[in-house]
This record gives C-alpha cells, structure tokens and sequence, in this order.
C-alpha cells in the first residue's frame, strides 16, 4: 500500500468516525426522533455528511504527491478548510435546532431556536429565557393580559405571521394547561383516518399509556404528540394529526 493509498484511507476512516459521533449526537440531542424529519432539515443533514466523508478525502487524494514541497501546507489547509465546514454547518444546525413544543389552541406548534421572537426579556419567566441543548421542551402558552398587548401580538400574527408559540414572554409550565389538553385532545381512534392502521398500530404499541394525541405543527410535516391519561406529553410520533 502507497502512502498516498494509506493517507486517503485514513482521512476517509477518520472522518467517518467524526461524522458518526456528530451525527449521533445531533439526532439525539438537538434533533430527536422524528423531528430530523418535522424540520426538513435530512437531506442538508445528509450532504453534510457527504462532504465531509468523501469531498475533504477525495481533495487530499488531489493535492497528495510523495516528495511535494507543499504536501504538509497542503493537507494542512484541507485539514483546517475541512473542520471550518464542521464549525459552521454545527453553527447552522443549531440555530435550526427545535427549541420549544409550545401549545396555543388545540395543537402544540415547533419552535426553531431562530425563530424564537423576545420583545422584553425582563417579563420572560427565568425557565423559558433560554432553550435548552438537550432537545426541545413541551410549554404552554397564555394570552397577555394586556388588552393593548394582546392587539399588537394578533396583528403581528396576521401581518408578521409571528405566532404566540414564539413568544417566550407568554409561556407557561405545561402543567398548568394540563386541563385544557385533556378537554382538546383528539381521540387515538380518529389516527385511523389519516393513516394506515398497521402504522397507527405499530406506533402505539410503543406507548401502552398513551390516551389521546394532539396535533403538531411543524415546518414541513405534521405529527402527533401522544398524550397520558393525565395529560402529560407522552412522546412525538410520525402519524399525520389531519388530512
């Protein structure tokens, strides 16, 4: 085997091993099962892991000459370009990273952490003012109690499109909304509509406790967050909440 040969496959098995532990970590922390595909965020995943398994190794293998002057700043800069692309394809996935399951009015709505809108971080409770790295958290929401506030943010939604799922400011434990959940969820029967019943089956099979679902608004696919006879967010399943 050449050193050029041994050099490739080095890079190759090196930056497989990077990928993988990445890529492990970004499905679950930043993007737990199933929401890689809520986000549409798979195929940009995907490339990501292309290039850096197989563009940087096959650009060491370009610029790779026994006896080369160069060699060393040559692989270097490749080295340096390659964990550069590392750091800002990281930086944009977890600026898109889900931040919060917020529920307004009869379904939960995903929040990216770029999307959160804070207009006055001093009225936002201390749990909320920052998401977490460790995935998103289920919270509830509540109108302002000012009637002028309330006015702004309606017009905001409308002109704006700024839902108050992306307002901090009006967020509230989940557990204090656990009353109204239990009165809007929807019944496990009605997954049969909008599935097939081998899927539906399947899903809830995992989650025995599971008593009813609520709707999840995401960016690119609707699923459903089951619920437990208490109203406590069971998990997010990839069944479609609707037509």
């Amino acid at each position: 085997m050449t050193k050029r040969t041994y050099y490739l496959l080095m890079h190759i098995i090196l930056s497989l091993l990077l990928a993988l532990a990445i890529a492990i970590f970004i499905k679950t922390q930043w993007y737990p099962s199933p929401l890689l595909k809520a986000t549409g965020i798979m195929p940009i995943f995907i490339a990501i892991i292309a290039v850096q398994v197989v563009l940087w190794p096959l650009l060491s293998l370009f610029v790779y000459k026994e006896n080369k002057k160069s060699l060393r700043f040559d692989l270097s800069t490749i080295i340096i370009l390659q964990m550069t692309f590392w750091v800002f394809s990281l930086y944009a996935l977890a600026q898109g990273r889900p931040a919060w399951i917020a529920y307004t009015l009869e379904r939960f709505e995903l929040v990216k952490a770029n999307e959160i809108v804070i207009t006055d971080i001093d009225s936002v409770n201390s749990d909320f003012k920052s998401p977490t790295w460790t995935g998103p958290q289920f919270v509830g929401t509540k109108l302002s109690e000012d009637a002028d506030v309330r006015s702004k943010h309606l017009l905001e939604e409308v002109l704006g499109g700024i839902s108050i799922a992306q307002r901090p400011e009006q967020y509230v434990n989940i557990n204090v909304i656990k009353d109204r959940m239990l009165k809007e969820q929807q019944s496990l029967a009605e997954l049969s509509k909008y599935n097939e019943i081998s899927k539906v089956d399947k899903a809830l099979a995992s989650y025995p406790d599971a008593h009813g679902y609520i709707p999840l608004r995401t960016q690119q696919v609707d699923m459903v967050v089951l619920l437990d006879d208490s109203g406590t967010p069971l998990q997010i399943v990839d069944l479609r909440p609707w037509e």
